[in-house]
């Protein structure tokens, strides 16, 4: 039965074509992560083959590889929880392996598989130290967070290897982007004029700073696209971190105030909470969120309200809620809104370009970063109600 399921982990990690290749900025953060927020000298991505145990990525450990015989991460692969072992020096099950006389001086061990969606454990996500300890509840979620990510980001560059030959989806997401940018200088056109006529040097000013502070931004995301296409290799990586989700969401309202005084709207930001964090890529993250608040701008009536709020649930997860005051869904958009180019019975209000993808991406973008997009009417009104969910920590 061991050997067979050997064969089959074997296989499957032969179809992410991970083995021995070269370090990746997604996969050391998360091991730097997980070092810093469960404060352990040694922390490691690790991958079970036949006969070794590979090192994906790793913090404080030299080698890049082990014996599978001598590995902690062998013995645990099987297991679907947590393993936590207090003290490798005095666990029947370690005690006498090379890694208790190691110079690295490690007593404990937690490691917790890496599974893909085939219920396969690939490798584990491993934190160590040189003191006999346990893990409380909180630091065994991070644990299990920082192993979704890695299997996410895992999936993620399959993915994205698989589809080098065919770009579409990518020149889909540059005409999004740009497609933004040019809404934003249509809404500030006649702002700018309406300043300019009434001596409003001001305003004039501030408009003009937004305006190429945008462009700066879409300069640079064209920029990277065409040298994406150059390469001979085409790739895009989740760059995790710890990403304040309240601090996002104001910079994403400072981003549309242009689109929201083209039609006399408000964006209001509501939220107890100072500091909201959790484990993301922050460019991507901030997409998403801006998808949700530049569709309620585009759906909603002249002289409406966008609410934007934020909560942390009793189950540590953050909640974004964008409400608008638009016509709302219907059952058949509830089927079909996250598909790509889903044609919605909404229309904009201000004669603004609708392409068919925003909610698409922004499903695609929150699912990468481990959380998940959903959508209803507004219980308390007019308007349709938004909501991200992601894992806080």
């Amino acid at each position: 039965m061991t050997e067979t399921l050997d064969l089959v982990r074997k296989n499957e990690i032969d179809h992410y074509e991970i083995l021995d290749s070269e370090p990746e900025v997604s996969f050391n953060n998360i091991v730097k992560l997980a070092s810093k927020l469960l404060d352990a000298p040694y922390a490691l991505i690790s991958f079970v083959d036949d006969s070794r145990v590979w090192f994906k990525a790793r913090v404080g450990i030299e080698e890049t590889e082990i014996d599978k015989e001598y590995s902690i991460c062998h013995l645990a692969i099987n297991q679907d929880d947590v393993c936590v072992i207090e003290d490798i020096t005095l666990d029947d099950r370690t005690k006498d392996l090379p890694i208790c006389k190691s110079k690295y001086n490690i007593k404990f061990y937690a490691g917790i598989p890496i599974k893909n969606k085939n219920g396969i454990n690939l490798g584990m996500l491993v934190i160590m130290d040189t003191r006999p300890r346990l893990l409380v509840k909180r630091e065994i979620e991070i644990l299990k967070d920082l192993s979704y990510a890695t299997m996410n980001q895992l999936e993620l560059r399959l993915r994205l290897r698989l589809a080098e030959k065919d770009r579409n989806q990518n020149t889909l997401m540059l005409a999004h982007d740009v497609k933004n940018f040019i809404s934003n200088i249509q809404a500030a056109i006649p702002i700018l004029v309406e300043a300019n006529h009434n001596s409003d040097q001001k305003s004039f000013n501030e408009l003009t700073g937004l305006l190429k502070s945008f462009a700066n931004k879409n300069a640079n995301i064209i920029n990277q696209y065409i040298a994406k296409v150059k390469e001979s290799e085409f790739k895009i990586e989740l760059n995790f971190q710890e990403v304040d989700i309240v601090k996002v969401i104001k910079e994403v309202i400072k981003k549309n105030t242009l689109n929201a005084k083209s039609k006399s709207q408000i964006i209001e930001f509501n939220s107890s909470q100072s500091q909201a964090c959790c484990l993301a890529d922050e460019q991507k993250i901030t997409e998403a969120i801006d998808n949700l608040v530049n569709n309620a701008l585009k759906f909603s009536p002249f002289n409406s309200k966008i609410q934007v709020e934020l909560k942390v649930t009793p189950a540590k997860k953050i909640l974004i809620e964008v409400i608008d005051e638009g016509p709302g869904v219907t059952i058949d958009d509830l089927s079909k809104m996250f598909q790509k180019n889903a044609v919605l019975s909404a229309k904009p209000t201000g004669n603004e370009v609708s392409s068919g993808i925003g909610l698409w991406l922004t499903n695609q973008i929150v699912q990468s970063n481990g959380g998940k997009v959903f959508a209803n009417k507004n219980c308390s009104g007019p308007g349709s109600k938004f909501s991200i969910e992601l894992n806080c920590i």
